[in-house]
């Protein structure tokens, strides 16, 4: 494994940490790049179901510390637009959140 790649490895696992933390009502936190967004989607799961989904940029993933991507989303309040959100999906790209179907 290249040491980019240990780098993004290390940044999903530590905002799947952190994401599952902060939605406890969640049974755990699964990601999947999504080639066609170009972004990595974490999806919220209970009780075996997808609750939510947030997609984050791909280009943050790979160049960006969790530490920022995470004060990108507090910063965003992430929580209350996804909760928000009829379709519970949302997007961090260029420092914003947006709901599906807005304009990127």
């Amino acid at each position: 494994m290249t040491k980019a790649s240990e780098e993004i490895s290390e940044t999903i696992s530590q905002l799947k940490a952190y994401l599952l933390a902060q939605k406890s009502d969640c049974d755990r936190v699964d990601s999947e790049w999504k080639i066609d967004l170009l972004a990595l989607r974490f999806y919220f799961v209970r009780a075996n179901k997808n609750e939510f989904e947030l997609d984050i940029d791909k280009g943050l993933i790979e160049g960006t510390p969790a530490s920022e991507i995470i004060c990108q989303l507090e910063t965003g309040n992430w929580q209350a637009v996804l909760g928000s959100d009829p379709a519970k999906v949302i997007t961090l790209r260029d420092g914003r959140l947006l709901r599906r179907g807005a304009k990127q």
